[in-house]
């Protein structure tokens, strides 16, 4: 140890024509190097740390957003299909001569299915423009749907055909829409 102080204070101490010894300034320039390259090479681990980190965390491709979206929607649709369902029971009852029963059926449960189904689909958060295109269509079909109950419940309480015949054709374009939208979401679903 004793030797090492030595030699560098004779290397710090020598003159070359005029000048310090080039020693000193590669030791100088040595220690700065090292300084700097310690200080990089700490950069530059946390660069490539944060840079891999990045790289192993999932990255979501549109397909895959899609997909989630349609995962979301097919799930407000069952909602909508509950809906459907019970207006396929007041239907059932009604054809069988149940006016009253249909009715009380739509004021008691359907519309409040209605108004769970409308919640959910209001309540995606789309991811995509699809998605958010077909959230849109959902609720507005939903909506459709909920405001044609009373007025079903109405005309079966009324006895007016004619009445029966503009809920039940409004039902079965509502229905085409249903079945298209459900469509388009299981392809996008994959299946």
């Amino acid at each position: 140890m004793g030797q090492a102080r030595e030699t560098r204070r004779q290397v710090r101490g020598a003159q070359v024509h005029g000048h310090r010894a080039a020693g000193s300034r590669v030791l100088v320039a040595a220690r700065a190097l090292a300084r700097a390259g310690t200080l990089a090479g700490l950069i530059s681990a946390g660069f490539v740390a944060c840079h891999d980190k990045d790289e192993t965390a999932p990255k979501v491709s549109a397909d895959d957003e899609k997909r989630r979206d349609a995962d979301s929607l097919a799930s407000a649709l069952e909602a909508d299909d509950a809906l459907d369902r019970l207006l396929k029971q007041a239907d059932d009852l009604s054809s069988k001569g149940s006016d009253t029963a249909a009715a009380a059926l739509l004021d008691d449960k359907a519309q409040g299915a209605a108004t769970v189904a409308l919640a959910r689909a209001e309540a995606l958060e789309a991811k995509t423009a699809w998605g958010k295109e077909h959230k849109d269509r959902l609720v507005k079909l939903i909506g459709d749907r909920k405001a044609e109950v009373p007025r079903y419940a109405a005309a079966l309480r009324s006895g007016d055909f004619e009445a029966r015949l503009d809920v039940l054709q409004k039902q079965v374009e509502q229905e085409k829409r249903a079945l298209d939208l459900a469509n388009e979401i299981r392809a996008a679903k994959g299946g």
